[in-house]
């Protein structure tokens, strides 16, 4: 195979890669750290757009009560206290 014919099908092959790559690392990414029954919950917010294109829950185990975690997730996120809409 020639170098030009080797060059030309170098950058489909890349394309094809990354796309199979995606399509494999994505539903991982889109429940990282969440069981298959906590990304599955219903949580608040929800019902603000109940058929939505993309659904993703991340979670982490924490070895602390809330009332120590707490006062650090409430310094974070948009409008403060992570992503959590309040009604108010």
């Amino acid at each position: 195979m020639d170098g030009g014919r080797r060059s030309s099908l170098l950058l489909p092959g890349a394309v094809v890669a990354a796309v199979v790559g995606y399509l494999a690392w994505r539903p991982r990414m889109l429940r990282w750290g969440a069981t298959k029954q906590e990304a599955a919950e219903a949580l608040p917010g929800d019902d603000r757009t109940p058929h939505p294109r993309v659904r993703s829950t991340r979670a982490i185990t924490i070895q602390a009560p809330p009332e120590q975690v707490w006062p650090w997730i409430v310094q974070m996120g948009m409008e403060r206290a992570g992503f959590y809409l309040t009604s108010g």
